[in-house]
């Protein structure tokens, strides 16, 4: 039997957990020296009002999109604010570069056999931001 101490950590999901796409990131610092992130998703606005015509057979026919009411321009919705000191920064600091790497080694060019050539950058998957 082994003399090292251990600690055996559970990990359970809070009843408010749930999973967030994220597009980007703000924030800055607090008063009491921590870092603030506010964390959103972005997306075209949602219709406030729209109006369909109405059928003669009563159904609901299509929406007569002149008369659509709807704010302009892009929507980001923040969606969860962390509030994390200096050690905790870096440790998601630390975490986020080594998965960074991880993706970068997975997305590396697979080295193509002699006489075959690399696929037109229009045809490669990316995302922009």
């Amino acid at each position: 039997m082994s003399d090292t101490q251990k600690l055996k950590v559970n990990y359970i999901k809070s009843n408010s957990f749930r999973v967030i796409h994220v597009d980007g990131v703000l924030g800055g610092l607090t008063p009491t020296g921590d870092i603030f992130i506010s964390v959103y998703s972005q997306r075209g606005p949602i219709p406030l009002v729209t109006v369909q015509e109405i059928l003669e057979s009563g159904e609901l026919g299509p929406e007569i999109t002149s008369e659509r009411v709807s704010k302009q321009g892009l929507v980001r919705e923040i969606e969860a604010g962390l509030a994390v000191d200096l050690q905790v920064a870096e440790q998601i600091r630390d975490w986020l570069s080594s998965r960074i790497d991880d993706l970068k080694k997975l997305q590396s060019p697979i080295q193509q056999p002699q006489g075959k050539s690399k696929p037109d950058a229009d045809t490669t998957k990316t995302r922009k931001n």
